[in-house]
């Protein structure tokens, strides 16, 4: 108890008392964002109270459910017979209104929020109950072609798309790192306009690069090949630059439209370097370049299917924040082999190792994110003197890294599931200081990285990282209700 009540001394937290744990632990993990079903404590109003055995009553309460459904969520969760919401409660409903922004601005009484969860119910349409996080009356049909780029991935694909010597460079990583940061996934994320902030940031970027290709014509040649400085250039030379360089930005092959168009470009140009110029100053700023584009192709009916290019783009952003690798972009160009189950598998299971760095620090930033963590401020000298501490500097930072050995530990070495991440007691302190707070019996090896036992400090919701940061999700109720 004794590092339990250091650390309530160092959050100054308000709800660190005896009936914590239980509160921590007892989520709001089914909140109506959630795409899977769950238990829902003490719910005082349902679907279930509206629904009557006079057939007249319960189909003009359904009736005002899908009116106010369409009115109210509609915008965000697709049409009543496509949406992933299906059987939500009123309760579940309510307490996403409450913990999540986009939905804060709704107003709705107990009877309305009941009627809309009467309209959800799988009976109101006649289909069975089924939690899927894609409809199957929806899928290849609703799934929006556009989705706006995080910052993190608009920096992963820069890096990989132009040379070293560019993204490197000071004014252009100034540039970078004024890109709005990265928020909770929204409405706008699915927004065909473009953000302001982003086209500025490439158009900047852009302007840098050509700067930089004017003042060093070795970088020229490296970057359009030597053919490229010879008078005239060819249209192979040409070609064979395109091949090289804008794969990168589009993450798949040109189509002869677009190659069509840029060729264009390089003749209007006047052929020769400013000709490369121009075409590069115009793949630097290509929409995809902030956005991920899925236009897929032609399945049956009115249904399309993702290309097998669009899948490998999945696979990769999803688990690596970054644009496919070597091998899988192999795998997207032998046609069809990302079409099978068994093949995607094959591709995830390979880059969802603990030798990918990258996956690694996806797992890591994705609960830092969600969880609302930025950088956790050092705690109060005094706080930290009496209790055995000798310096807080740099104690923030300590529990950031504590929380990523602790996830990396549960999930790349132990290869554990949810319940062992919210309930384990394993702990990773790398330094004395963090031995006291977390209670355990002694220090992590730092080479080996092997887990201490920590009983009061017991899984995700009891890491020091979460209880001492002051940011909007650090309250227990709330951060049950975004984990999901």
């Amino acid at each position: 108890m004794r590092s339990f009540k250091l650390l309530h001394q160092i959050s100054r937290s308000k709800f660190a008392k005896a009936g914590f744990a239980v509160t921590s632990i007892v989520t709001l993990v089914l909140a109506f964002q959630n795409c899977s079903p769950g238990f829902v404590p003490g719910s005082s109003f349902s679907a279930a109270s509206l629904a009557s055995s006079e057939p007249e009553l319960e189909a003009e309460n359904k009736k005002a459910g899908e009116q106010l459904y369409k009115n109210n969520c509609a915008s965000c969760h697709g049409q009543l017979e496509q949406s992933t919401k299906r059987d939500r409660s009123a309760f579940q409903i309510a307490s996403s209104i409450q913990a999540i922004s986009q939905m804060k601005t709704l107003s709705l009484t107990s009877d309305e929020l009941s009627k809309i969860s009467l309209a959800l119910a799988s009976t109101s349409y006649g289909v069975t109950k089924k939690y899927t996080c894609t409809s199957p009356l929806s899928r290849g049909r609703t799934n929006p072609a556009l989705r706006r780029m995080s910052t993190a991935e608009i920096k992963a694909t820069l890096r990989s798309a132009v040379p070293y010597d560019i993204y490197n460079d000071e004014k252009v990583q100034q540039a970078l790192s004024s890109l709005p940061a990265d928020e909770v996934a929204n409405v706008k994320d699915y927004s065909s306009m473009p953000s302001q902030e982003v086209a500025n940031v490439l158009l900047t970027i852009a302007d840098r690069a050509m700067l930089i290709l004017d003042s060093a014509p070795a970088k020229q040649s490296y970057l359009f090949g030597q053919c490229a400085l010879s008078v005239p250039t060819s249209e192979a030379c040409f070609e064979l630059f395109l091949k090289n360089w804008s794969f990168g930005f589009f993450r798949r092959p040109l189509t002869t439209a677009e190659t069509a168009r840029l060729l264009a470009l390089f003749k209007n140009a006047g052929s020769g370097v400013r000709g490369y110029q121009s075409v590069y100053f115009v793949l630097m700023q290509s929409p995809q370049m902030s956005f991920h584009v899925e236009e897929g192709q032609s399945s049956s009916g009115d249904r399309r299917r993702l290309t097998d290019y669009e899948i490998a783009n999945r696979i990769s952003y999803k688990t690596t924040g970054y644009p496919p690798d070597a091998t899988l972009r192999a795998a997207a160009g032998r046609s069809g082999e990302l079409q099978k189950i068994e093949n995607v598998e094959a591709q995830v299971s390979r880059l969802v190792s603990l030798s990918s760095a990258n996956a690694v620090s996806r797992v890591s930033s994705y609960f830092r994110f969600y969880s609302g963590i930025g950088d956790v401020p050092d705690p109060s000298p005094i706080v930290t003197s009496g209790r055995g501490i000798g310096t807080s500097a740099g104690l923030g930072g300590n529990m950031l890294r504590e929380l990523d050995d602790y996830t990396q530990g549960i999930f790349w070495k132990q290869t554990g599931d949810f319940e062992d991440f919210m309930t384990s007691i394993d702990s990773y302190p790398r330094n004395e200081s963090m031995r006291i707070i977390l209670g355990a019996s002694g220090v992590v090896d730092s080479a080996k990285v092997v887990a201490q036992k920590s009983p009061t400090s017991f899984g995700f919701l009891h890491r020091p990282a979460l209880l001492t940061n002051d940011g909007g999700r650090t309250n227990p109720i709330l951060r049950g209700a975004h984990l999901r």
